[in-house]
This record gives C-alpha cells, sequence and structure tokens, in this order.
C-alpha cells in the first residue's frame, strides 16, 4: 500500500497564477517519484491564508489523508502589512478597485473560452482556481509601474500600517495547529518558511519575515521530534524580480522551480527515513 505525502498550504501551494503543473508541488512529486523503495502517492490540498480558515481545512485534509509525511507552507497572509490609507484617497482606491474587479472578470471570461468543459460553473472554478489570468490583470495596477510603485511605502511611512497578527500571536496558533496534527499523525512534518511578498505592494513584510524566521525555526525544527523547518525565504527574495508575478504575492514558474530545489533533498531524506524505521527515523539537519 502506498504511503501518503500531503502538501497542504495556501495558494502557491495551490500553484495559483502558474496553474497545476508548475507548482513547486508537481515538482517535487516529479523528481521523487521512483526515487524510493516503497510506493508514495503525493496530495496537494490548499486554503486561504487565514488561520480562521486553516483551523478547520488543515484538520479535515490530516484527517482524510492520514499522511505519513506532512508538508505544511506556513501561511504568509497573517503575516502580511496592509496599508493605512489616508481618507482623502479611499474613495479612489474604491473607483479604481472597480474597475480593476471589471478588468478582472473580462480576464476571467476570456481565460474560460479556453477550457473545454461544458459545465460554466465548474468551468469557472477551474479558471479562478488555476488563476492563469493573475500575471496580466496585476500588471495594470499602479504598484507594479515603475514611476508610482513607490507609492504604498511612502504612504506607509506618512500614515501607517494595519497588521493582521502579532509574532506572539502568528507562534501560537501554529504551535496549537501543530499539537492537534499530532493527535493524528505521528510521521515527520516539514514546515516550510514564508514567500516572499514585493515590498512596493506589502511595505515591511521584508523587515518582518527576517524579524519572525529565527522563532519560527526554534519552534518549529526539531528533527528528533519528527519536525523539520526550512527557510525558503533568504533564497526566494533574493530575486524578488525573477520570482514573484505581478501581483507581489505568488511565484513565478521560475519561483516554484526554485522553491521545488529546496524542498527535494530535504523531503527525499524524510520519506526514506519513513521506508527505514530500524534507522533513526528524523536525520534532517
Amino acid at each position: 500500500m502506498a504511503k501518503t505525502v500531503l502538501f497542504f498550504g495556501d495558494s502557491n501551494t495551490r500553484g495559483y497564477g502558474v496553474g497545476p503543473q508548475y507548482r513547486y508541488a508537481t515538482l517535487v512529486e516529479q523528481a521523487l517519484s521512483g526515487s524510493t523503495s516503497e510506493p508514495w502517492q503525493f496530495v496537494v490540498r490548499s486554503a486561504l491564508s487565514d488561520f480562521r480558515v486553516i483551523a478547520i481545512k488543515l484538520h479535515e485534509v490530516v484527517e482524510q489523508h492520514r499522511p505519513d509525511v506532512l508538508v505544511w507552507q506556513l501561511p504568509t497572509g497573517p503575516a502580511a502589512y496592509f496599508v493605512q490609507y489616508p481618507w482623502w484617497l479611499r474613495p479612489i482606491r474604491r473607483a479604481y478597485n472597480a474597475l480593476f474587479r471589471a478588468r478582472k472578470e473580462l480576464s476571467i471570461r476570456r481565460q474560460m473560452q479556453h477550457e473545454s468543459d461544458d459545465d460554466a460553473d465548474e468551468m469557472r472554478r477551474t479558471v479562478e482556481n488555476q488563476g492563469l489570468y493573475l500575471n496580466s490583470v496585476y500588471r495594470w495596477r499602479p504598484a507594479a509601474w515603475p514611476l508610482t510603485r513607490h507609492a504604498n511605502p511612502f504612504l506607509a511611512a506618512r500614515y501607517g500600517l494595519i497588521t493582521k497578527a502579532t509574532r506572539e500571536r502568528y507562534l501560537q496558533l501554529i504551535s496549537r495547529h501543530v499539537d492537534r496534527v499530532r493527535t493524528v499523525i505521528d510521521g515527520p512534518i516539514l514546515f516550510l518558511g514564508f514567500i516572499p511578498h514585493s515590498e512596493y505592494m506589502y511595505p515591511g513584510f521584508d523587515e518582518r519575515v527576517r524579524a519572525w524566521s529565527p522563532d519560527l525555526a526554534r519552534c518549529l525544527h526539531r528533527p528528533a521530534d519528527g519536525s523539520t523547518y526550512l527557510d525558503v525565504y533568504p533564497a526566494l527574495y533574493a530575486h524578488p524580480h525573477h520570482h514573484l508575478l505581478s501581483d507581489g504575492a505568488h511565484l513565478t514558474p521560475d519561483g516554484h522551480r526554485a522553491l521545488a530545489d529546496m524542498v527535494i533533498p530535504v523531503l527525499g531524506t524524510l520519506l526514506r527515513s519513513c521506508e527505514a524505521p530500524q534507522q533513526p527515523r528524523y536525520e534532517v539537519s
């Protein structure tokens, strides 16, 4: 009977913006399939980058699949900063966002014309789930333009930022979910650190992630207990324009490849440790 690797994360794990064939989970599966002595099946599930949703979805899919290895891409949404826009700019933003939604809808309908499914509702879900229109739509956002992309950092410095979670709250919620997952599975868990966000879109994100990552490592990297933390942020952030789509939050195909290249050797070691229980089970530095 095949053992199971469960990939769980947000829209980057789903492959939003590039499609399932280019997402890092697919690339990892292609690299590791056939490289182990026992058969493995790879399952991908995702949820919104929101702890209120994760509280339900993570434990639902863990109960359903009972994975031998869990790969959890940590949610980036709660770590993001959002600009506190001044009152005089809000009507302009509302007007612009209405135009943006109209353009997004047009792109979705155009993409649906390339789908072969006769069920219109299912076709739309597929298109929205893959988000292949994302890059072309977000190129119209002022935050992606060379002459206006400094506006958000300027407004953030002038009017402040809105945060979703403090470092303490984030660590508390992650630990709580890990404890719940451990009541269902006792196999290895590989935690993937934060995916970069554009500083033009999300001012202050880089500073926050660099401050949080050591605490996440201390909390989650415990190989002797079957818990491994892989900090993927520095390598991906080194080339933000190369690794991020125009929305500043989702990986390009090159970004997914770079992430997969980091995951493959670590996950391969964990898979082999599960196949050889007579050896120390969790031997990842």
